[in-house]
């Protein structure tokens, strides 16, 4: 092939992109939402996601990582959840803020509410609803985008930002039903029941932002058609699945052993979520829960997420008749 034909290949390919950059269908491939994944990372823990360090291109790889629906997410990794992410993307978004990036942001948006997130959900909501309502009308791609999303921008934002807040919590509590349901024939302990039936008030209440279920890959392959949404930990044994929830500003984690339970406020013994997943399975609880349905342990329970989630329940919300 001579000059002349590498550079009209070239130009070509260079138009293409161009085209699918500006087009409404374009979207990243596996390996550059991977890729994409990784960098992102990197930059967020060096503080450094900025206009400086990501291009327009890789502002709309970042875009579409944000929404990505869950079981891609799962495959290729989740920006939400990486601390500090949110804060350093949106000001990405906001300094340069681009049409394609916007709408990718809130056509999928629906797929927040189905995904563990490191900056709570009415933020991460209303800074997208915003960036939308600050795209510029200049050009007809812009026009194109306000025309399609007109009935979702003319709304209130806080009717809008409660809709996602309830599916986002519908999820959560699908997930504590999932493990809280797994029967006798799955569960030893007497006190799993009782365990449950305490903490589904916190998740009844709206509390619960963040929750996950960890078990290891054989319990998974015999269990996952009742957990299908669980992530699977080399480190556990096949007799234990836990459950680890952020509950206001406290993480909680136990067992289907229901012996003991993790409860700290976040600053305190742990700083993150993800720090008290990387210590399974050699967490060290502190909170004895023998007593099962009748013991002290609600009180002391309820005592320790007081000041995390500005609630008390009574007893009659979760002592069973």
């Amino acid at each position: 092939m001579n000059k002349f034909s590498v550079a009209s290949s070239l130009a070509n390919a260079s138009r293409h992109i161009h085209t699918q950059l500006i087009n409404q269908s374009w979207a990243p491939t596996d390996d550059e939402l991977r890729i994409g994944f990784k960098h992102t990372e990197h930059l967020t823990q060096q503080n450094k996601l900025n206009t400086k360090n990501v291009s327009l291109y890789g502002q709309r790889v970042m875009a579409h990582l944000c929404v990505l629906e869950p079981s891609k997410r799962a495959a290729m990794g989740n920006v939400l959840e990486v601390e500090d992410f949110w804060p350093q993307a949106y000001t990405v978004f906001k300094s340069r803020n681009d049409v394609i990036s916007c709408d990718v942001l809130l056509t999928n948006i629906n797929n927040l509410t189905q995904s563990r997130l490191s900056t709570k959900l009415p933020e991460l909501a209303s800074d997208i609803f915003n960036l939308s309502l600050d795209v510029k009308l200049g050009s007809s791609r812009a026009r194109c985008f306000a025309s399609n999303h007109q009935g979702i921008l003319d709304k209130d934002i806080s009717s809008f930002v409660g809709a996602l807040e309830a599916q986002h919590l519908a999820w959560i509590d699908e997930k504590f039903e999932l493990f809280s349901n797994l029967t006798g024939e799955f569960v030893d302990s007497p006190n799993f029941h009782w365990v449950n039936h305490f903490f589904r008030v916190y998740v009844k209440q709206g509390l619960v932002s963040n929750i996950d279920i960890y078990c290891s890959s054989e319990t998974w392959s015999e269990l996952g058609r009742y957990i299908p949404q669980s992530i699977v930990l080399s480190e556990i044994s096949n007799n234990d699945i836990y459950l680890i929830m952020q509950v206001g500003n406290a993480v909680v984690a136990y067992s289907t052993q229901a012996e003991a339970c993790f409860i700290a406020e976040l600053g305190t013994k742990v700083t993150s979520f993800n720090e008290v997943v990387s210590l399974l399975p050699e967490l060290k609880f502190n909170l004895g829960i023998h007593l099962s349905k009748t013991g002290l342990w609600q009180y002391r329970a309820s005592y320790m997420l007081k000041n995390a989630t500005k609630f008390a329940p009574k007893r009659a919300d979760y002592m069973v008749k």
